[in-house]
């Protein structure tokens, strides 16, 4: 995820888009950094605020992932193709 030239895949406003061993990698990465973070958040003692630095910090980072990240092609070809006799 830092600066360099892939040729299986870009970021596009944040979401990986490329084959899909390049996006799956992405997600692990990305999974990995929010586990780091919440364990960082145990030092946080009253249980309000850590659920709320869990909701709307850490919870975002995975959330906005699975809303915007296309479907995988076996699950949009099936539906591009419905009524279409394909």
């Amino acid at each position: 995820m830092g600066v360099g030239v892939s040729t299986d895949g870009m970021r596009i406003e944040g979401v990986p888009v490329g084959i899909e061993d390049w996006v799956k990698a992405f997600v692990a990465k990305k999974a990995r950094v929010v586990i780091t973070d919440v364990a960082k958040l145990d030092v946080v003692t009253d249980g309000l605020i850590h659920i709320q630095l869990l909701n709307f910090c850490q919870n975002t980072h995975m959330a906005f992932l699975g809303r915007n990240m296309v479907t995988r092609p076996p699950l949009r070809s099936s539906f591009w193709n419905y009524g279409t006799g394909g």
